[in-house]
């Protein structure tokens, strides 16, 4: 990511905070604090656990900021740090009381997986079906394996592009494109499954 501002980027900022310039570290906080917080929420279906995760990503950031790879791009380390603790978390807490929030901020606009579902547009009751449907995807979503939401969420939520969801997991860019193509199977099967 680049400062529209500034054109100073991320991977820059990283460097003066690991040259020493703690002003640098709470420059990126201010830059991903939202983004991260949002993909927490949704990975793991709880606020009040994605408010505790916020901050033990961001100590894990400052802790390993030596670990950084400078010919790699920050974004996606970032966002690897976030799902790696989001997945501890999640296998040590009980996924039956686990939901995705879907919740868009005022000042950003989403794709979300309901816009995927036909049949919603146009109704009369149409913000009713549209809460009825958020609340079946949430449902849908949480029946799938974490591996599968996790990709649904970079690849439309966060809407990262594959090398960065690919840099993020971990994983080669030709998984990323089956295991999406996967998740959006496994998304639809599910659907259909339940007479919702």
């Amino acid at each position: 990511m680049v400062d529209k501002q500034l054109n100073i980027t991320d991977e820059a900022v990283f460097a003066r905070f690991i040259e020493g310039d703690e002003n640098a570290f709470d420059e990126l906080v201010d830059r991903y604090y939202r983004q991260i917080y949002r993909f927490l929420v949704r990975f793991t279906g709880s606020e009040h656990l994605a408010e505790d995760l916020i901050q033990e990503v961001f100590v894990k950031l400052y802790k390993s900021a030596s670990t950084f790879d400078p010919s790699r791009r920050f974004r996606p380390w970032l966002y690897q740090i976030a799902a790696n603790t989001a997945r501890d978390m999640l296998r040590s807490a009980s996924r039956n009381s686990k939901r995705i929030s879907f919740q868009n901020s005022d000042d950003e606009a989403e794709t979300t997986l309901d816009q995927l579902v036909p049949g919603v547009a146009g109704s009369p009751d149409e913000a009713m079906i549209e809460r009825e449907t958020s609340e079946k995807v949430k449902e849908t979503l949480m029946q799938m394996q974490d591996q599968l939401r996790e990709i649904l969420i970079l690849a439309y939520y966060n809407q990262l592009p594959y090398k960065d969801i690919a840099d993020s997991l971990g994983i080669p860019l030709g998984t990323v494109k089956s295991r999406l193509h996967k998740a959006v199977s496994t998304f639809g099967e599910i659907w259909k499954r339940h007479e919702f």
